[in-house]
């Protein structure tokens, strides 16, 4: 007498390893080959897609690496931080939208829309290192240096407009 019980088994060990068979023949998504602009541009081409040198971005990244490296994304792509920065530069010199630049590397709208947000965030936290305002003490000659560069208006002789 064929024991029920066994064969209720074997058809569904059967049935999972057609399942994982058919699931090895679909490519898995996640592990994309990505282009490293930086090493696939010359400085010409890759200046006029991102609007800076070469140099300047590899400085920037040197600042940002931390904070790139740390932000995980809640989908299971990972891009390196240098092409995290190099979409968000590539967004804020082109203007365009961010489904555009999601094609362009391969991940969805919103993923760019949280990049932006991070390394926005990011940047923010670089300004006290970079953005100096002049004193009360000091404003004057700055106002004065200003004046006579390039007549910028603003100089305590003339009126304000």
């Amino acid at each position: 007498m064929v024991n029920l019980g066994r064969l209720n088994r074997f058809l569904r060990f059967q049935s999972k390893c057609r399942r994982r068979a058919v699931f090895r023949l679909i490519p898995i998504s996640r592990l994309k080959d990505r282009l490293n602009p930086l090493e696939s541009y010359d400085a010409s081409q890759f200046k006029y897609r991102f609007h800076m040198e070469k140099d300047t971005v590899i400085f920037v990244m040197r600042l940002l690496e931390e904070p790139l490296k740390n932000f995980r994304t809640k989908r299971g792509i990972q891009l390196p931080p240098i092409l995290k920065l190099l979409c968000v530069l590539r967004y804020y010199c082109t203007g365009s939208f961010q489904l555009v630049i999601a094609d362009l590397i391969g991940v969805s709208q919103s993923e760019i829309s949280v990049l932006v947000k991070k390394v926005s965030l990011a940047l923010a936290t670089l300004t006290s290192k970079f953005i100096k305002f002049p004193t009360n003490l000091s404003a004057p000659k700055v106002i004065d240096e200003f004046y006579s560069i390039a007549q910028f208006p603003g100089n305590k002789d003339l009126p304000e407009t």
